[in-house]
């Protein structure tokens, strides 16, 4: 019987990026291009699924590169657990456009959001340097329950 290994994200908020939403940026870029490795290296590692709330930033990066893998043939789980119902009503139509397409393409919608994520995560991948209150919370929590730690920088 194989056992499902799955790996979490966290990382900065466009709120804590120097560009902000400009996705096309090449600090961004660089960061997606460094994620995107790292999802891969664990993958190489026996993960077998992505698990993410899917909030702006890293998650839903991590979210829409593990569906391009999965389209190309990648046999790769995505989770998605929101950390409530109403997450994505204030957000740019754009955005939450993009969170809507995540949640019907992924293997399984979730509640519980954090919890649902750290009581099923064996990784936590933390892109670059979150400052907010939820990524130092899911960050201790993780180091508390004995979750594998990388930093992506």
């Amino acid at each position: 019987m194989e056992i499902n290994k799955y790996c979490a994200i966290i990382g900065e908020t466009p709120e804590e990026l120097s560009f902000g939403y400009d996705e096309d940026y090449l600090t961004c870029v660089e960061m997606k291009r460094d994620l995107l490795m790292a999802m891969v290296k664990q993958i190489e590692q026996g993960v077998t699924g992505f698990l993410t709330a899917v909030e702006q930033g890293a998650e839903m990066w991590c979210a829409e590169a593990c569906l391009a893998m999965k389209s190309k043939g990648g046999q790769i789980e995505l989770i998605c657990a929101p950390t409530c119902e109403e997450q994505a009503n204030r957000w740019h139509p754009e955005r939450r456009e993009r969170y809507f397409t995540i949640l019907e393409q992924a293997d399984d919608v979730c509640e519980g959001g954090d919890e649902y994520i750290l009581s099923n995560a064996a990784v936590l991948l933390v892109l670059g340097h979150p400052a907010g209150t939820r990524a130092a919370r899911l960050i201790d929590a993780a180091r508390k329950r004995g979750l594998t730690l990388c930093q992506v920088s």
